[in-house]
């Protein structure tokens, strides 16, 4: 190939120029040689720069040598490279580009197949959140792929397994500070606090049992509660029964106004607290 192209490139007259005399040229250079004398036998005529070679062409060309042969085959073999490998960028380019979502609905909060999880532990991220409207700006912004924002998803994901192992480790430290019975002290309270709940429903209360002083903050409330039994008299008190509570002003009322209510009312002054 790349005699055909320097072939071309030369041109007709000077491949004339090069080739060796076979005896066709006798005729009308003998004379010439021969009255010249003897310097000029067996000295090649000067080459003919090809009108093909522009001033681009210079660093191939010798006004003595001529075309320098093995510095364009080498220049040319690096030319074929450099345009393979950028056919192969621009094919990966585009085939980056095809895995970019032309919506922003497109980028799905979902993690790498590779992403390291515990077991059991779901990535669960509400479709309103603000947090992943802003990625998903962003992502289309810096016209991430739908692979990529998966990564970046994993960051998120990360931040909350961080979280979560932190607030574990931390009550672990609250629980021994509630001594070698503290899980079974926690576990008894939020029983006792479910058991005041009417029915099957759970107490809202357990939510604030986190520290060691919040559990036995509200182990002491929990028993001046059960101490004010049906049998309470209520002496001290003021003589006005109170409100009836009735289920729909009970279910307009916070947990502690709740409790409050159990405390300072008996049983059988109220109605299904």
């Amino acid at each position: 190939m790349t005699t055909r192209l320097l072939d071309r490139l030369m041109g007709t007259t000077a491949m004339a120029a090069l080739a060796p005399d076979d005896g066709t040229r006798a005729g009308t250079g003998a004379g010439t040689r021969a009255g010249t004398g003897a310097s000029a036998v067996g000295e090649p005529p000067a080459p003919t720069r090809p009108e093909a070679f522009g001033e681009s062409y210079d660093p191939y060309w010798d006004d003595k040598a001529g075309v320098d042969h093995a510095k364009l085959a080498t220049d040319h073999d690096e030319l074929v490279k450099y345009k393979a490998d950028n056919d192969d960028a621009v094919q990966a380019s585009a085939a980056r580009q095809a895995d970019v979502p032309e919506e922003l609905d497109g980028y799905e909060p979902e993690l790498a197949d590779d992403f390291q999880r515990p077991d059991g532990y779901e990535f669960d991220i509400p479709t309103d959140d603000p947090v992943l409207a802003a990625a998903r700006e962003f992502a289309k912004k810096a016209n991430l792929t739908k692979a990529e924002f998966k990564e970046m998803m994993g960051l998120r994901a990360g931040l909350d397994l961080a979280e979560t192992e932190a607030m574990v480790a931390q009550q672990k430290v609250e629980l021994e500070k509630l001594g070698t019975e503290g899980t079974a002290r926690v576990d008894g309270l939020q029983k006792r606090l479910d058991a005041r709940i009417k029915g099957d429903g759970e107490s809202t209360l357990k939510g604030l049992l986190f520290t060691a002083a919040q559990v036995e903050e509200m182990e002491g409330l929990v028993k001046a509660g059960e101490g004010q039994g049906p049998g309470y008299s209520g002496a001290g008190r003021d003589t006005e029964d109170p409100p009836t509570l009735t289920p729909e002003k009970r279910e307009k009322m916070s947990p502690a106004e709740r409790l409050n209510y159990a405390h300072q009312n008996p049983v059988t002054k109220r109605e299904a607290a």
